[in-house]
């Protein structure tokens, strides 16, 4: 027999699973569906039911020491006494506080939202990554790379009008010191975190070498033909993949080494070729090349182990400022009037063409490596010549043309192996997943006999 719905038509007994309080037959229990409700708030004292957090089941007596904290709340149809325990007690004791405080700070840390000032570069770089999108991959990287080569080559035309009032080493020195300034704020951000062993001599090892190899740049203009320097410099395409292999024994890809190839092809078209008397600025030239090609290889070995990019590009700008600025006092030095006249191109070329560029270099090369970033950044040989073309009106040669899709087809090579997807794993052992209890083996399975 089923029970009435209605309060009106039912009789006031139950039989079956209706039996509850105030029914005359059946043992006493608590109410198990809506139609019992009412009459068991009738026949009940208010104080001694306790719904909880449900619509239709009540839990049963409520003790007499919570009686009095007793409320009611809304339902359907009708309002029931209700009666729980608030967590207000319990949220404002000290020692709860201080644990959840230090649960979430934990939880944050383990996220690499909170980093701990104690930590090593090397203990975040073990934590996931915070960001939604997970961490830097290779196509990324190169497109950051691609960007800087873009910044550097809009510094080309730049350049050519800085160098009408300045020497070249007074130049290099004023634009390093505007982007290590603007960088230094950031840099003293980082400096809160421990540095790892061996940071400061990788550090000093790596401003060093981009000293070096700026200097040697600007000094081989004074000594051979800006047409021989361009090329020369940028044989550090092909050098890239052969010193990472000499130093870090890490053997070129056959699309890198054929890309960096076609990069050397690119720019000797691209600048018109050698001309016949070579000076003794080649050689300074070359020097520069081997230079840049030995400090890319170091700023990925450093980037990818210790980060700290804003310390890394605050100290290779200021080292390179103090070097150039010193030996431009030799020549005599920039004066206040001709400064000030190249003050627009100079901040341009410190914060674009230095500044920015450097830095994405620098962030771009934990992933990618340092063949790649040679040939990629080799772009700026193309963005140079064009905005030559769109902005100083010059008219370019079938040489040009042919040299800025060599290197095009060059990146296209080197971007490649980025982007390619990544081949089947071989038949074999494979880690188990979890909730398994062997591993599981591909392949063909064994017959049964």
């Amino acid at each position: 027999m089923t029970a009435s719905r209605g309060r009106r038509d039912c009789p006031g007994r139950h039989s079956g699973p209706h039996r509850s309080r105030g029914c005359g037959r059946g043992p006493a229990r608590p109410p198990r569906c809506p139609d019992d409700v009412p009459h068991a708030a009738a026949s009940v004292p208010a104080a001694e039911y306790d719904v909880g957090r449900s619509n239709d089941r009540a839990v049963g007596p409520v003790p007499p020491a919570r009686a009095d904290r007793s409320r009611t709340r809304p339902f359907s149809r009708l309002r029931i006494p209700f009666a729980c325990v608030s967590g207000r007690k319990r949220r404002e004791d000290p020692s709860f506080r201080e644990a959840t405080t230090a649960r979430r700070s934990g939880k944050r840390r383990r996220l690499g939202r909170d980093p701990d000032p104690g930590d090593t570069p090397g203990d975040r770089a073990a934590r996931p990554s915070p960001h939604p999108r997970g961490p830097m991959t290779r196509l990324h990287a190169n497109l950051l790379l691609l960007v800087a080569a873009l910044a550097w080559g809009s510094g080309n035309v730049a350049q050519k009008t800085v160098l009408d009032h300045l020497d070249p080493l007074s130049a290099v020195g004023l634009r390093c010191l505007i982007a290590g300034l603007l960088v230094l704020p950031l840099a003293l951000r980082e400096a809160a975190l421990r540095p790892a062993d061996g940071e400061a001599r990788s550090l000093l090892q790596l401003s060093g070498l981009f000293a070096l190899a700026l200097v040697l740049q600007q000094a081989a203009f004074l000594d051979t033909t800006v047409t021989n320097a361009g090329f020369l410099v940028n044989t550090c395409a092909v050098m890239t993949p052969l010193v990472a292999w000499a130093s870090l024994r890490q053997r070129p890809e056959p699309p890198v080494m054929l890309a960096a190839g076609i990069t050397l092809a690119g720019v000797l078209c691209l600048s018109g070729g050698l001309s016949a008397t070579l000076g003794p600025g080649d050689g300074t030239a070359l020097l520069s090349a081997l230079a840049y090609a030995a400090w890319m290889v170091a700023l990925g070995r450093h980037a990818g182990r210790f980060g700290r990019p804003f310390t890394t590009g605050a100290a290779q700008f200021l080292a390179t400022a103090a070097v150039a600025l010193a030996l431009g006092t030799t020549q005599g030095g920039p004066s206040w009037a001709d400064t000030m006249q190249a003050g627009p191109e100079l901040l341009y070329l410190g914060i674009v063409s230095t500044g920015l560029a450097f830095m994405l270099q620098i962030a771009a090369q934990r992933v990618a490596s340092a063949s790649q970033a040679a040939v990629i950044c080799s772009g700026e040989a193309v963005v140079g010549a064009a905005l030559a073309i769109w902005l100083l009106g010059e008219v370019p040669a079938r040489h040009t043309i042919l040299g800025a899709a060599l290197i095009m087809v060059a990146i296209a090579l080197a971007v490649r192996p980025a982007t390619a997807p990544v081949a089947a794993r071989a038949p074999g052992r494979l880690r188990p997943a979890r909730g398994w209890r062997r591993p599981l083996t591909l392949g063909t399975p064994p017959q049964r006999p």
